[in-house]
């Protein structure tokens, strides 16, 4: 990492000390200002000192840096224990962090490392991202996305969350209203630590189960490369992470599904499922998802069907993960009370088919399902037309 310093205060000497100390700091620059910034080496980092009486000046050289260099992010410091001025400076795009001075070694190496995540991705490798998908609604995605997220937290006793794109709908289920406008997160997400990152995202009622929907209306629409980036930042926060799809089969959900390290493929008793998941795979072959990745959820299961699993597996050319039961009684008993099936009722055979599902989910080596590399077939457009037809 190569440091800038911008401080003319008499902390600088401090600053410069606690740099010197920190490993996988190759260069440390001094500038006067950010009119003078040498660019002769390649600057991963700046450090500047920012005071209420400059903080206009600075918000303005701070984003003309941004227009012409967006790889450079900042670490403002300022003795000011001032909200409005934190918030001010945290408002720009490329100030990743605040520290307070005194700066202390623990505060800027802390900074400085989250920083470092940032650009080598090093923080996407700590949550295990599931997505759940069909290309077409009505086969209970959203009911199973919520019970298996909740499930995943009470047995792995670690935070998981819903991130909903399936327009907020796990948030109708559960009755949760959201505290923030799903723009300002977006906006302001890589900018928070892990207490304001908590404060700004939903949670189901005292659980360690989390949700954040970023389309809860249909106004809100962002790009592929802005929700990955949003996902990746949660994966630092959570032990699991699992993403309820839209049925869309388009370029964003090819990307989310490439970003994913499992995706759970729903499907129900009846010809057309599982002829549209037969699609799925194709789709998923067309983008060059690991195979492995995969696994097909028969939700709706009945003991009496007249297509066997068996028939099922012959047809799509790939076994059954698991199976959720029809018990439509108590999945609508819980739908109405706005709750999990944890809590209505734990001793009900589909709480049990939840339960294994996470347990199974656990139990994966998801190591072994990253190492196959993929790469967008440019075929995957043509699959999308044929699937639109």
């Amino acid at each position: 990492m190569n440091i800038a310093l911008l401080d003319n205060s008499n902390s600088k000497e401090v600053i410069l000390s606690i740099l010197n100390e920190i490993d996988g700091i190759n260069h440390i620059e001094q500038i006067e200002d950010f009119d003078n910034i040498n660019f002769d080496f390649d600057i991963d980092i700046i450090i500047f000192d920012v005071e209420s009486k400059n903080i206009e000046e600075k918000i303005a050289k701070i984003r003309n840096l941004y227009s012409t260099n967006k790889n450079i992010y900042l670490v403002a410091a300022s003795y000011e224990i001032n909200s409005n001025l934190v918030v001010q400076i945290l408002k720009e795009q490329n100030v990743k962090e605040f520290v307070l001075k005194p700066v202390v070694k623990p505060i800027l190496e802390n900074a400085i490392r989250k920083i470092e995540g940032i650009k080598n991705n090093t923080s996407l490798k700590k949550a295990n991202t599931i997505s759940v998908f069909s290309n077409k609604g009505g086969v209970g995605k959203t009911s199973l996305a919520i019970n298996t997220g909740y499930e995943l937290s009470v047995l792995s006793k670690g935070k998981v969350c819903l991130i909903d794109l399936n327009y907020g709908q796990s948030y109708s289920f559960l009755n949760i209203k959201p505290k923030f406008d799903p723009d300002y997160i977006v906006s302001n997400i890589e900018k928070s630590d892990e207490k304001l990152f908590f404060s700004l995202i939903d949670r189901y009622k005292d659980s360690s189960f989390y949700l954040f929907s970023p389309s809860n209306s249909l106004d809100k629409v962002y790009s592929e490369d802005t929700l990955i980036k949003t996902i990746n930042y949660f994966k630092t926060f959570f032990s699991y992470i699992i993403i309820d799809l839209p049925s869309n089969v388009d370029k964003k959900t090819a990307s989310l599904i490439l970003n994913s390290d499992m995706t759970l493929l729903v499907l129900i008793y009846s010809l057309a499922s599982i002829k549209n998941t037969k699609q799925c795979l194709e789709f998923f072959e067309n983008i060059s998802y690991n195979k492995n990745k995969t696994n097909l959820i028969l939700n709706r299961f009945k003991e009496d069907n007249s297509l066997t699993i068996k028939e099922i597996e012959k047809e799509l050319g790939k076994e059954i993960f698991n199976k959720i039961p029809n018990n439509y009684i108590t999945l609508n008993d819980a739908i109405e009370r706005c709750m999990t099936l944890n809590e209505t009722n734990p001793n009900s055979n589909i709480y049990k088919a939840y339960k294994k599902l996470a347990s199974d989910i656990m139990n994966v080596d998801f190591e072994d399902l990253r190492n196959e590399t993929t790469i967008i077939n440019h075929g995957i457009y043509n699959l999308i037309r044929r699937m639109g037809d």
